[in-house]
């Protein structure tokens, strides 16, 4: 999954404001197009937000635990 707010260089409380004006300023036209999709509609932003918010999880877990890209984490 990409992630769409570290390559807008926001965070995740970002304002509608913030990320139209990180979306104009973005010159990578593949992460353009998908901030314009997820980002701007209101009901995939908040499925959006919920999926990285549970990803975030995901990924601190295994970081405190030890783990690391192994092939068998594929």
């Amino acid at each position: 999954m990409r992630d769409i707010y570290r390559r807008l260089g926001l965070h995740v409380s970002a304002s509608d404001a913030e990320i139209a004006r990180a979306i104009a300023r973005c010159e990578n036209n593949a992460v353009k197009r998908d901030a314009e999709e997820v980002l701007r509609v209101e009901s995939r932003k908040r499925e959006y937000d919920q999926l990285y918010g549970t990803l975030t999880g995901i990924g601190l877990l295994r970081a405190r635990m030890g783990l690391t890209h192994a092939p068998y984490w594929r």
